[in-house]
């Protein structure tokens, strides 16, 4: 009997022990989420200050909580999201004060397309740079993620994931890592993005209508379920991307698209003057009425392509795959690298 008394009073001094750390664990969670809270309203409080160094306090001090306590990423996500919207001093649809407009920060040649200008540097006033950083970071598209992962995440009300309204909005010069999923969906009307960094980036199914991409980099970039009717990309670097199915109105006089998907694609009437489109996929895609002059189509793959009406006047279509191309309409004087039917 002895033993068994024992052995009953161990276990409840175990159980007791047991007890005992998770009161102790449970007040030590209470213990942390109270100052979780705290540091949340004080930051919050601090992006209203008047000091743009107390600002970006702020801003990183709601960054590091959002690393800290996954519970509290979607209640920062959303409060840095607002910040940007709403208290930026980016002047939507304009441009910041003091920095003049877009024609005065490039170089616009006699037909009217854009010559970018070296080394441009982004205007974006600190705490909205700081702000949109956070957020890239807070809400990656990560690599290989399933869609079903994504809506997942989507269902629980995150603002930046359900795509937040930036029309008109200026990020010239801006850095976007391709891991980013910020601009899933977002209204990017009217953005001006000249000379931004977007080499890889997915803009899902983002509105880009009219927006200005002018000398952005773009390499490999997915804009294949974007809106980007009358869109600018004059000058711009899009080597590898995957093109929108439809768009109308694009200028991108002089962008380089070297080995871009348009395969299927349609793209009547955009103006590619002088662009470089060699070993680009134009299979089957529509580029009826395209300004192609002067244009760079060496080892593109344009089998069944429609390029009625299009001007393809001094293009370079050197050992170009021209299988069932519809030409009708088309003008091709001075085209170089082979002997076009009569049209």
């Amino acid at each position: 009997m002895a033993g068994i008394a024992t052995a009953l009073a161990a276990v409840g001094a175990l159980w007791f022990n047991g007890k005992a750390m998770e009161q102790n664990g449970e007040q030590l969670e209470m213990t942390r989420q109270g100052q979780v809270t705290d540091r949340f309203s004080k930051a919050v409080d601090q992006l209203g200050d008047d000091s743009m160094d107390t600002r970006l306090g702020g801003i990183y001090a709601l960054r590091r909580i959002a690393q800290d306590s996954p519970r509290d990423r979607e209640a920062t996500v959303d409060v840095l999201t607002a910040f940007y919207l709403a208290h930026d001093t980016l002047a939507k649809h304009g441009t910041p004060s003091g920095h003049g407009t877009p024609a005065d920060r490039r170089t616009v040649s006699g037909d009217g397309s854009v010559v970018c200008e070296v080394g441009a540097l982004s205007k974006i006033a600190r705490d909205a740079l700081a702000t949109l950083n956070a957020l890239m970071e807070l809400v990656p598209l990560e690599r290989g993620a399933s869609e079903k992962a994504i809506k997942d995440f989507e269902l629980h009300g995150n603002s930046a994931l359900d795509g937040p309204d930036m029309s008109g909005t200026y990020l010239s010069g801006i850095r976007i890592p391709p891991s980013s999923g910020l601009f899933v969906r977002a209204d990017l009307r009217g953005v001006d993005l000249q000379g931004a960094r977007l080499d890889g980036v997915n803009f899902g199914a983002a509105s880009l209508n009219s927006a200005d991409l002018s000398c952005a980099y773009a390499d490999s970039a997915d804009l294949q379920g974007v809106e980007l009717d009358g869109a600018r990309l004059d000058e711009a670097e899009l080597r590898g991307a995957r093109m929108p199915k439809v768009a109308l109105d694009v200028q991108a006089r002089r962008a380089i698209l070297t080995g871009a998907d348009f395969h299927g694609r349609s793209f009547s009437g955009i103006d590619l003057r002088g662009s470089t489109l060699n070993r680009a996929d134009i299979r089957r895609a529509d580029l009826s009425d395209a300004n192609l002059r002067g244009a760079d189509l060496s080892d593109a793959d344009l089998r069944g392509a429609d390029l009625r009406g299009a001007d393809l006047r001094g293009a370079n279509l050197k050992r170009a795959r021209l299988d069932d191309v519809k030409w009708a309409g088309a003008r091709t004087e001075g085209i170089r690298g082979m002997n076009l039917p009569k049209t």
